[in-house]
C-alpha cells in the first residue's frame, strides 16, 4: 500500500499546492519512454498506472529499478480498478489502487485515489451540474481518497466548456470540504505528457 508521506506530500497535496513533482501515466510497454519524458519536463516522482490484469512480472519490476535508478526518477506503481471484486488481490500488487467515480469507491476505504469525476454523458441541469456531490467530498475527505482530474479526458470530452465548469465547481466543494485533489495528465504516450508549469497554469486558470 502507498504510504501516506507519498500521498499528502509528493504527489497529492491537500490544497493543490504546487510546484507539482509527480505525473500520473498509464504506459503499455512504453515504460521507458515515458519516463524519459516525464524526467525531461522537470518531475521527480511518476505513477505508471495499469488496468487489472495487467502483470508485473520480474522482466518490468527490474526494468523499472533500473529507470529509477538511472533517472533519479521515483516510480510507483498503480491498478485502475474495474469493479470492487479485484480490491484484495489488487491491493498486493500495486502501490496505489485507482478506481472510477462511482458511489461504492468513494465509500471503500481501499481505495486510494478516485480518477474522472464529471464524465457523465447527459447535459447539465439548469438547476446543478452533473459532477461530484457533497457526499463524495465528504466521503473523499473521510477515506483521505484524493480525487483525479485527467487532462486526456479533457482532450476526449465532446463538450469541454461543460467538462471545465463542473472542474471549477468541483474544485470549490473539494476545498471547501478539506478534501484532496490534484490534476494529472493521464497520458498514455509521451505526445500526451505536459510538463509542471503547463499544468500548473492550466489549473490556476481553472480556478
Amino acid at each position: 500500500m502507498l504510504h501516506e508521506p507519498f500521498i499528502s506530500i509528493i504527489l497529492f497535496s491537500q490544497t493543490m499546492n504546487y510546484p507539482l513533482k509527480a505525473d500520473l501515466v498509464f504506459p503499455n510497454g512504453n515504460e521507458k519512454e515515458l519516463a524519459l519524458e516525464l524526467k525531461a519536463l522537470g518531475f521527480t516522482e511518476a505513477v505508471f498506472c495499469y488496468g487489472e490484469k495487467v502483470k508485473a512480472d520480474k522482466a518490468v519490476i527490474e526494468a523499472r529499478q533500473e529507470l529509477q535508478k538511472a533517472l533519479k526518477l521515483t516510480i510507483r506503481t498503480a491498478i485502475l480498478l474495474s469493479d470492487r471484486k479485484g480490491i484484495a488481490k489488487a491491493r498486493n500488487r500495486a502501490d496505489l489502487l485507482i478506481s472510477p467515480p462511482t458511489r461504492e469507491f468513494f465509500e471503500d476505504k481501499r481505495v486510494d485515489a478516485i480518477l474522472g469525476p464529471g464524465l457523465e454523458q447527459r447535459k447539465d441541469s439548469p438547476h446543478f451540474r452533473r459532477s461530484l456531490t457533497q457526499v463524495e467530498a465528504n466521503l473523499a475527505k473521510a477515506q483521505k481518497k484524493t480525487v483525479l482530474y485527467s487532462l486526456t479526458d479533457l482532450q476526449a470530452a465532446k463538450r469541454k466548456p461543460e467538462l471545465l465548469g463542473r472542474w471549477a465547481q468541483d474544485t470549490i466543494i473539494l476545498r471547501k470540504k478539506g478534501a484532496r485533489f490534484r490534476l494529472v495528465s493521464a497520458a498514455k504516450d509521451v505526445l500526451g505528457l505536459r510538463g509542471r508549469k503547463d499544468l500548473e497554469l492550466f489549473w490556476e486558470a481553472l480556478r
